[in-house]
């Protein structure tokens, strides 16, 4: 995970003293984990991105750039709730819960085409890599915790001009392939959609 780190730093770098063409942007985001295991209360997450957008290649139809984003999510985990009796037909009600909160570092190659003046559309594919930055625990489990993960992110763009940018709106798909030890790991953020919504303001 840290050489996938070090190389979107040194891309970062580079990019931003070659590229011609260059937007910066924020979005709040929702998300929902396909593979979440227990109540519904946990698939479901929130959260803030921020992104950059280097245009690599550019024409009047089109353009091909490389977008690094940050993304803070809340509220992603484990939530499960079950009664049982004991020996002397007492029944008892436990409830376990286990979320995380997680940064994610999606590097996106992109393709926009521009539908006319003021709508655009585009896709972006790339590596993303995700780290828990706090850990709740509601009673005790014994699976281990979530610590990092990474995989494949896309997203589906959607812009309108307004002023000297434009108005975003997302659809993402993030699926996992190597995560940290541990069975449960995986299982927290291994499959999760996303939607947002932003401004993306162009230099």
């Amino acid at each position: 995970m840290k050489k996938i780190l070090a190389a979107a730093l040194a891309a970062f770098i580079g990019l931003s003293a070659y590229a011609g063409n260059v937007s910066v942007g924020g979005k709040v985001l929702g998300s929902y984990n396909l593979n979440a295991i227990g109540e519904d209360g946990a698939k479901f997450g929130f959260g803030i991105a921020a992104h950059a957008n280097f245009g690599l290649y550019q024409t009047e139809k089109f353009e091909i750039g490389l977008q690094p984003e940050l993304r803070l999510i809340f509220n992603q985990g484990y939530k499960d709730s079950y009664s049982y009796s004991t020996y002397d037909y007492n029944e008892y009600y436990e409830e376990e819960e286990d979320k995380y909160t997680s940064l994610d570092f999606p590097l996106l190659a992109t393709f926009t085409f521009n539908v006319n003046e003021k709508i655009s559309l585009g896709l972006g594919v790339g590596p993303f890599a995700a780290i828990s930055l706090f850990h709740t625990v509601v009673s005790y489990n014994d699976y281990e915790e979530f610590t990092w993960n990474a995989g494949l992110a896309t997203e589906l763009m959607f812009g309108i001009k307004a002023g000297p940018g434009k108005i975003t709106a997302d659809l993402g798909f993030t699926k996992a392939f190597a995560h940290s030890d541990g069975d449960f790991g995986l299982s927290y953020r291994s499959a999760d959609l996303t939607f947002a919504a932003g401004y993306q303001y162009r230099f």
